[in-house]
């Protein structure tokens, strides 16, 4: 069987079975609420002939249900950071179907109160349910792709920063499916083994020979598609890649020569069939910045507040373990290249320079011992709080850096600076915390595409799981 057909085949029959998971999800959370409703509503003489129009209600929304995961796109294939993307679109096509339930009790005119109980119980167990399988789903696929079951096999052109970063990040993120079997270059040698460099995936793999033999490379490999990583390549050696590719019977894509510039920011459109390419700046609405900034507010007092003897604790054990202040003042760059003074608990020897670059690790001397279990519970950001209620940071968003760092930013960093700097963000919840903060621009460019306050709330979750494990980010 051809190896191509058995990854689609996995992938039509991991769409089929979501779709009958996620109806057997619909069928008890609306189930199990109805069940539970009738027993408490039942006893009363004027819901009793109400019954059959509930059934109904409860089988026009099992159907509706469905068709708005359908429509809303979650039996397309989309990976996203933390499989974000999906959570949204779970969390979104549950409201609807709450609204839905809602609509129709209205227009069969049921007894309200019934209605909005198997609304809010019903659509509450729906996307509990739905979220829990749709997590072990996530995690099966990554497991078995992890393992190089049911891969395409891929090839990646040029040794160059792109084609290493390409590789890193297809082996961090095995629910892509995707498996490197090595490199294709005109440049290095075959059998130099090029390493993913990853805090996460150590992994090698080797450069196969260059493109005169890639048809051979095919056949011996069972390759399947190519990935160009060059961005600045020239059309004319683009053409040749392509000719040497269609050559080999190898599907192929590439790496837009954007890639160090305003990739990121690009928005394709269409007049009469002419590809288009805009790009804009992204911008958070009126609302959602209001919001945003209220959340913002609310979550910093209520932390400031009932967090005030936590406070007191880890200030006295900073204080009798080692010599210098409480609290550490720094300056940080913020939104616009604004700098402002950060607060964080101290976690350093008093005798150590104030401005140089972060540690990396828990080893690192600098560091005192109350300090380790501080940065490895996250509790030293705590006084940042102060800075999110004075506005000069956000709790969500790309972290503050030190002007040193900022004033050698390429024109691409610089676009961290669009947002508020934040007390969390996607980067400390992932394998490069231990990289240092400017390394790792990929998350911050997908916050500040995606930011939005849904965003902020899955992320405050997920960064309060991390503390409660004690996965600190350095």
């Amino acid at each position: 069987m051809n190896y191509n057909i058995t990854y689609q085949r996995y992938h039509q029959i991991l769409k089929t079975a979501k779709f009958f998971v996620d109806l057997i999800s619909v069928v008890l959370g609306y189930g199990l609420a109805l069940a539970w409703l009738l027993m408490e509503f039942g006893i009363r003489q004027d819901i009793a002939p109400e019954k059959d129009q509930i059934l109904v209600l409860a089988s026009t929304v099992a159907i509706g249900q469905l068709l708005i995961f359908k429509v809303i796109g979650l039996y397309r294939k989309e990976i996203t950071i933390f499989n974000l993307e999906e959570t949204r679109k779970i969390l979104q096509a549950g409201l609807l179907g709450m609204a839905a339930v809602l609509i129709i009790g209205f227009v069969l005119s049921l007894d309200f109160n019934l209605v909005k109980g198997i609304a809010l119980t019903g659509g509450g167990l729906t996307i509990a349910l739905t979220l829990l399988e749709r997590h072990i789903f996530y995690k099966l696929v990554k497991n078995n792709h992890k393992k190089g079951k049911w891969v395409k096999k891929i090839l990646i052109y040029d040794v160059c920063p792109v084609g290493k970063l390409l590789l890193k990040k297809l082996f961090e993120m095995p629910q892509l499916g995707y498996w490197p079997l090595g490199f294709v270059d005109e440049k290095i040698k075959k059998g130099t083994l090029v390493s993913t460099n990853s805090s996460e995936t150590n992994v090698e793999i080797p450069v196969l020979g260059s493109l005169e033999n890639l048809e051979e490379i095919v056949k011996k490999e069972e390759a399947e598609e190519l990935l160009i990583a060059t961005p600045s390549v020239r059309m004319v050696d683009m053409l040749k890649i392509i000719k040497y590719a269609k050559k080999a019977n190898l599907n192929y894509s590439f790496v837009p020569n954007l890639m160090d510039g305003l990739l990121h920011r690009a928005r394709f459109w269409t007049i009469g069939g002419i590809p288009l390419m805009k790009t804009q700046a992204p911008r958070l609405s009126l609302f959602s910045r209001t919001l945003k900034r209220l959340l913002d507010i609310a979550i910093s007092l209520l932390l400031l507040v009932f967090m005030a003897p936590v406070f007191l604790v880890i200030g006295i054990l900073i204080k009798t373990s080692s010599k210098g202040p409480v609290i550490f003042k720094q300056i940080r760059i913020g939104k616009n290249g604004k700098p402002f003074v950060m607060y964080k608990f101290r976690t350093m020897k008093r005798n150590v320079r104030k401005y140089e670059h972060c540690p990396v690790g828990y080893e690192d001397k600098r560091i005192t011992r109350i300090g380790k279990y501080l940065r490895r519970t996250s509790l030293d950001e705590l006084p940042q709080f102060l800075n999110a209620l004075k506005g000069e940071m956000s709790i969500v968003g790309p972290r503050p850096e030190m002007g040193f760092i900022v004033r050698e930013y390429s024109d691409y960093q610089r676009e961290r600076l669009l947002v508020k700097p934040g007390i969390t963000g996607i980067w400390q919840l992932t394998a490069d915390r231990g990289r240092e903060i400017h390394e790792n621009m990929d998350y911050d460019i997908y916050y500040i595409q995606n930011a939005s306050v849904f965003l902020d709330i899955l992320i405050m979750f997920r960064t309060v799981w991390f503390a409660v494990r004690g996965v600190g980010a350095f």
